[in-house]
């Protein structure tokens, strides 16, 4: 399955189960959502490298992450983790999310607030690259 093809919350679940991962190194503990969270969001560019399965890069220390990137990072991380169980960490999580024109994708900032964002009827899936996803953040965790 590719992103073109993801239109409901279960295509995004499946999409997301069986997506190419990344990690962090392997001495980096990850025991909770938490984690993956402070090693992407240190100080907004204090970020961690992640890694394909097989040691390539997949992104450079002190860059932001986009949403999808830390979907990714829950999935490879806990796989019984559901979207909306990520998407709902996000929200708790106070955080703010962006457009960059860098990387063409919504990136996660801190100490803001994506309940403003998750609450607006907005497509922000559509900037991971998802073009036929009509689903918000509210969406997803209703």
């Amino acid at each position: 399955m590719n992103k073109s093809q993801v239109i409901t919350k279960e295509d995004l679940e499946l999409y997301y189960s069986k997506v190419r991962k990344f990690k962090f190194k392997d001495d980096v503990k990850i025991e909770s959502l938490d984690d993956i969270y402070n090693n992407i969001n240190r100080d907004a560019l204090n970020s961690l490298e992640t890694f394909y399965k097989k040691g390539t890069t997949h992104c450079l220390k002190n860059r932001r992450r986009s949403v999808n990137d830390f979907f990714i990072l829950c999935k490879t991380y806990f796989p019984d983790k559901t979207i909306k169980d990520i998407t709902n960490f996000l929200i708790s999580k106070n955080l703010y999310v962006s457009y960059c024109n860098d990387i063409k994708k919504d990136n996660i900032y801190h100490n803001m607030s994506i309940k403003i964002y998750a609450n607006l009827e907005v497509k922000p899936l559509q900037n991971q690259g998802f073009q036929n996803c009509k689903l918000t953040f509210k969406n997803i965790i209703e």
